[in-house]
């Protein structure tokens, strides 16, 4: 399929979100995003199922962390960049760790949080 078209509900192109809308994809490369109703009638579309978003990129909406630091460990902008660096998508949202980890005690009997190995 040389050239196509992708249509949804809502498209974000990364600034404007567009109402059923559609995009232009010829080979490889987005050449448009045009109204839903604008799509050539010789085109072949995929119709998105209702609800879904179609968005530029990849967006990754939960890093824990990434390039050897944990946002929970740095909630720095120096700790974003290498979390940024190292997932290589489009957006990403930096997410802080929720949930408890299991504790143990040590010599003296105080306990201490496990670390999640690091990946």
């Amino acid at each position: 399929m040389t050239k196509h078209a992708v249509a949804a509900r809502y498209v974000f192109d990364g600034e404007i979100l567009h109402d059923n809308a559609a995009v232009i994809i010829n080979g490889s490369r987005i050449t448009a995003v045009v109204p839903r109703a604008d799509v050539p009638l010789a085109l072949p579309v995929r119709d998105l199922p209702e609800g879904v978003w179609l968005v530029s990129g990849f967006i990754d909406i939960q890093v824990n962390g990434g390039g050897d630091v944990l946002f929970n460990d740095a909630p720095t902008p120096e700790t974003i960049r290498k979390i940024v660096a190292a997932h290589r998508a489009s957006a990403r949202q930096p997410a802080a760790d929720t949930h408890q980890r299991p504790h143990r005690q040590d010599e003296s009997g105080a306990r201490r949080s496990r670390r999640a190995p690091r990946r």
